[in-house]
């Protein structure tokens, strides 16, 4: 019984003709047209080119990323050059603020322009009288 049944394991990976539909074996083994045995794929076309086109999203978006961080670095550095410059500015006001501010500024354009001098003694202090003062407001 195992012996017939190798045989027709055997016999199925024949080539058969399309007349007969029994195989003929051939005595000589070169000549014996076997079917290739059958091997199960490990991977479908589905799933390579499902990765593939996984990949080729993943590069997009990957390329697409550096560039958009490359553009956001040259902006960063465009906006600390303005941020310097305006900073460089700012000094330079600040500067012509206090130098226009000095006292010595300040006491020659009084003087020159609103004929004002410094006094020269020191101020004087007064009170009011309140019974004066309740006398004007009648």
């Amino acid at each position: 019984m195992a012996n017939s049944n190798q045989n027709i394991l055997d016999d199925r990976r024949y080539v058969y003709s399309e007349h007969n539909s029994k195989v003929e074996k051939i005595s000589d083994e070169n000549s014996e047209s076997k079917n290739r045995p059958v091997y199960k794929r490990k991977h479908s076309t589905f799933n390579i080119v499902s990765w593939m086109f996984v990949f080729a999203v993943t590069a997009l978006l990957y390329i697409g990323n550096v560039i958009k961080v490359e553009s956001l670095a040259k902006e960063v550095g465009e906006l600390k050059t303005t941020h310097k410059k305006n900073r460089n500015i700012n000094q330079l006001l600040q500067a012509e603020i206090n130098r226009k501010s000095s006292i010595e500024k300040i006491s020659v354009v009084a003087s020159n322009l609103l004929q004002m001098s410094n006094p020269n003694s020191s101020p004087n202090w007064f009170s009011i009288d309140r019974n004066k003062l309740k006398e004007l407001k009648k």
